[in-house]
Order: structure tokens, then sequence, then C-alpha cells
């Protein structure tokens, strides 16, 4: 009785499978389920749009990357009379770093310091970076090229009267960068005797270090341009590359243009070549080679009851689009921004 009671129950489950299953292929075979791909909808070729656009050619560069900062000292004698700035502070340009002995010593946005105690009549590189940091705080009107004047010694006296004097210290004057640069002075306070403890500022370099092992010099050169992401995928900075040196197991690109450098950066892309301007581009993969030598695409015009094949030179290419200058063709479909070709 039970081998027979069990046999019915499985007999019932095998029933049920295949009322469950009948239903299942009802279902499926339904108007109102969703539409399978036909033979024909799967022959039919996929197409992309014709864009016209700049061609870029870049090359991401591999490796973590980092600011090689620099750290500069600019104390090391005498008393610490001034602390307005605590050790590890940003530096405002403009602003008094420190006094030494009673003196100050000033924060200005420059690219390199003096090379001597400058007087009246003084002139080169090193007064038109002072007179060019002066104008930034708006404190100096007069040009960057000429040389120290009784206006050079006025704009720093709005700064800090202690620098009204002729001449101005070398040692007076630090440069830092306007996106960060911050001073160094750990264990000095106010009436430390610099000596074996020093004050520094740590800058901001324009070189990016990227811990590549000297890769990336193998591909970028002076003159390109160069892109740099934040964490969140977008531009963080665009400019070019100055130069290019490889330095123990790193690269480093000396950054310029562009505006402000960020703080921290994510990613970078070199440029490799780009197209002088928007250019015809079309999808690599819609692009057939012939075997004399020429290349074509495939158009699909509304018109036509199938695909047309166009002539086309290829000009330069990055790893998705290539541009395209359409031949004369005799009779085939024009190609234009929009114009739909075959890319399969």
């Amino acid at each position: 009785m039970r081998r027979t009671t069990v046999l019915a129950a499985l007999a019932g489950m095998l029933v049920g499978s295949v009322v469950t299953a009948s239903i299942a292929i009802v279902k499926g075979a339904d108007a109102n389920g969703p539409r399978r791909p036909s033979a024909s909808d799967s022959a039919a070729p996929v197409t992309a749009p014709v864009t016209r656009q700049v061609v870029v050619d870049s090359e991401v560069i591999a490796g973590s990357l980092v600011w090689a900062d620099v750290e500069e000292k600019i104390a090391d004698g005498g008393v610490v009379t001034a602390m307005p700035v605590a050790d590890g502070a940003q530096l405002t340009p403009g602003k008094v770093a420190i006094d030494v002995n009673g003196m100050p010593i000033l924060a200005l946005h420059m690219d390199f310091g003096l090379w001597r105690d400058l007087t009246l009549g003084d002139s080169g590189a090193d007064v038109a970076q002072l007179h060019t940091a002066l104008a930034e705080t708006g404190t100096y009107p007069g040009p960057a090229d000429a040389p120290v004047t009784e206006q050079t010694f006025a704009a720093l006296a709005k700064l800090d009267p202690r620098l009204a004097a002729d001449p101005l210290p070398a040692r007076a004057v630090v440069p830092v960068d306007a996106s960060g640069s911050t001073l160094g002075a750990r264990g000095i306070t106010v009436g430390s005797r610099l000596g074996e403890r020093t004050v520094t500022v740590r800058r901001h370099s324009d070189s990016l270090a990227v811990d590549d092992g000297g890769l990336a010099a193998e591909y970028a050169a002076a003159g390109q341009g160069i892109t740099l992401y934040g964490s969140d995928g977008k531009v963080a900075w665009e400019g070019r590359v100055a130069d290019v040196t490889t330095e123990s197991s790193r690269t480093l690109l000396t950054l310029a243009g562009g505006g402000a450098l960020p703080a921290k950066v994510a990613s970078a892309a070199v440029i490799l070549s780009q197209t002088a301007g928007p250019v015809l581009a079309a999808p690599r993969t819609a692009i057939a080679p012939r075997a004399d030598g020429t290349s074509v695409v495939r158009v699909v015009a509304a018109d036509a009851a199938a695909p047309t094949e166009t002539v086309v030179d290829v000009g330069l290419c990055n790893a998705d689009l290539c541009e395209i200058t359409p031949r004369d063709n005799d009779g085939a479909a024009p190609i234009r921004d929009g114009t739909l070709i075959v890319v399969r």
C-alpha cells in the first residue's frame, strides 16, 4: 500500500511538471510576450553616424602620479621674532611667513627667488618676477619689465613697512605657489635660535612624478598636450608638457600653461597628436581596407535598397575613431556629419 501511494505521488508530480511546461511554452509563444529577434533582424546591419569632431590620439599615463614637491630652506640663522604662520600651514602670497631678527620674510607668488639683494636701477628676470608678484597683490601698477624704482619699494611697503628701505635683501622674499605652499618649522617657536633647525617652504612643483620606471619618457615629449583628471573622472587641468626627464625609477613631466595646477591628480593622458580642427570621423570598425590599397565605408541611404560603398582617405586614428575624407566618388552616397554607416 505504501509503495502504491509513493508511485501515485510521483505520477502526480510528473503530470504537474508537464502541465507547467506546457503553460510556459504557451506563454512564451503568446503574442503579448517579449518579441524575439527574427533571422532578418539578426542579419540587418549595425550602423553608427559619422561625426564632425577633433580626433585626438592620446596615451593614458600608467603608474601612480604625485607632484614632485620641492622643499627650500628660507632661514637657517638668527632668532625667530614672530611666527604669523604655524608649522605645516599654507602660505598666502603677499603675507609675511615668519620674522627672523625682527625682519620679515615675505611670501610672494614667484617661480623662483631673488638672485641678489635688489637696489634702485636693478633689472633682470628676478626683478620681473618680483614686479609680477607684487602686481598680483594689487600693490604695484607699473610694468613687469621695468627696473627697480621707488614704485617697487612703495609696493613692498604696502605689504610690510619694514621692506620700504633700499636695498631689498634677497632673503626677505620667499617664492610660493598660488595653489598652496606650506611652512616647515617643526619644533620652532618665537624665540627659537636657528642653526641646526631651519625654516623651510614646501612648494608644489610643476613637475608631475610618474612612478613607472621611466616608461612615460618613451612616448611623452616637450610640446605635447596633456590632460589631468581628478578622482571624479572630470578634467582638472589642461596644458602642455614643457620638459620630460627621468629620475631613478620615475618619469618627471614638467607642465606649463593651463593656469593653477590641481593639488591632486588621479590620472593623466598625453596627447600624442590631434587634428588641426573638427573633421569627419568614423568608427574604426566601419572602415574596410581593399586589395588595391584604398579604404571604403558602407553608407546607408534612406532611398537606397542596400548600403553603398564609398571610398575614403583615412587620416589620424585613435583606439576608436579615424579621420576620413570622402573621395570624389561618382554615384556614391555623400558623407557628412550624421550620415549612417555600417559598422559590422
